[in-house]
């Protein structure tokens, strides 16, 4: 093929050997490539040809990824491999043709699908991805020439079996083998998430990856990550750092999947920038969703009106001009059984301690 004249490749003069050759590869794809085959009869350009095959061919690929990660990774080798043996120069003429074989080639290249390297055999430039993020997938679909290593709860080369819904407890899982059970003080998807993001980076840096699961074992969060800062009257107090919709929701998402049926208030200063200037508004109210009772500090000084919130939540919102006014209403709905959660990346006046405080007094 690579001696093959541009003036043939137009004209769509086919060598009868190589034609042949190319029959037997596309016979091989299977019935998804007849087509092209009766293609390879009529007078058209082989880049055509190709650039057809290349196109649907990727689109398969991608999708028997979705479902047969095996599957998909075969058949997109096998692309490249018929495509590689016949155009070489085609490659460099045609734009289209040459961004589809860029993102063949990061699939077959992907550690994801591949058998298990050793600890620490990722190049320093490897890449982590999340493997619940499509926008990622797109992204390293359109090529990646670094190793990618992908890990998610429910699907990646690391990936993560629930013990329960909080995330107290799960087996960590490397490709088809498990490693080992983490149990840990943590909750939430998206802190099963970050294990399983720390667990990768450790084994590609050469850590063994048993001695990173048993590690979490003993590993206590950041202050303010879900603090349980005390308990009254049977109320648990937390303060936790959420501080934007998608924390804030993730946050009592692992709450609610541990506590079940019992009820979760919430006291929220909007303290970061973004928040005060209202950049969240309108996705604040579902990021509430599994709480019960929201307490929504509102400042004076506060540039937007935080009833735009409450008003949202069913009865389950109000507003308050101060933190003796937030603790206050708060104390009042509080009853045994109750968990209640202080959000905010500043220092809130303290409202965790002394809404603990308020209880025992």
């Amino acid at each position: 093929m690579a001696g093959w004249r541009r003036s043939e490749l137009k004209a769509g003069v086919y060598d009868e050997i190589v034609s042949a050759r190319l029959d037997r590869q596309l016979a091989a794809l299977g019935a998804p490539f007849e087509v092209y085959r009766s293609a390879l009869t009529v007078s058209e350009p082989i880049s055509a040809v190709l650039e057809s095959l290349l196109g649907d061919g990727l689109a398969l690929a991608l999708a028997d990824l979705k479902a047969d990660s095996a599957k998909g990774l075969a058949l997109a080798e096998a692309l490249l491999a018929v495509l590689r043996s016949h155009a070489p120069r085609v490659f460099e003429r045609d734009d289209e043709l040459r961004l589809n074989a860029e993102r063949l080639t990061a699939i077959v290249a992907r550690p994801a699908q591949a058998p298990e390297r050793p600890r620490g055999s990722l190049h320093a430039s490897s890449l982590i991805v999340n493997a619940e993020d499509a926008r990622l997938a797109e992204v390293l679909a359109m090529g990646a020439w670094t190793p990618v290593t992908t890990f998610g709860i429910d699907g990646g080369y690391w990936s993560a079996r629930l013990h329960g819904a909080d995330g107290s407890a799960f087996t960590v899982v490397r490709g088809d083998h498990d490693v080992g059970d983490v149990r840990w003080s943590l909750l939430g998807r998206h802190n099963v998430m970050n294990a399983l993001a720390a667990i990768a980076a450790a084994d590609a840096g050469g850590v063994d990856a048993r001695a990173a699961v048993a590690a979490l074992a003993d590993f206590r969060s950041a202050k303010r990550r879900m603090e349980l800062v005390g308990s009254a009257g049977g109320i648990d107090v937390y303060d936790d750092f959420a501080h934007h919709p998608t924390a804030i929701a993730t946050t009592l998402a692992g709450l609610r999947a541990k506590v079940g049926a019992a009820r979760i208030l919430v006291g929220m200063e909007p303290r970061s920038n973004s928040m005060r200037a209202g950049a969240h508004a309108d996705e604040l109210a579902p990021s509430f969703g599994d709480a019960d009772a929201v307490v929504f500090l509102q400042r004076p000084e506060l540039a937007w009106d935080a009833q735009r919130v409450t008003a949202t939540l069913g009865g389950r919102g109000r507003t308050a001009a101060t933190v003796t006014e937030l603790i206050a209403l708060l104390r009042d709905q509080a009853r045994a059984g109750d968990r209640v959660v202080f959000m905010s990346n500043g220092g809130f006046e303290n409202a965790p301690r002394r809404f603990l405080a308020a209880l025992k007094a």
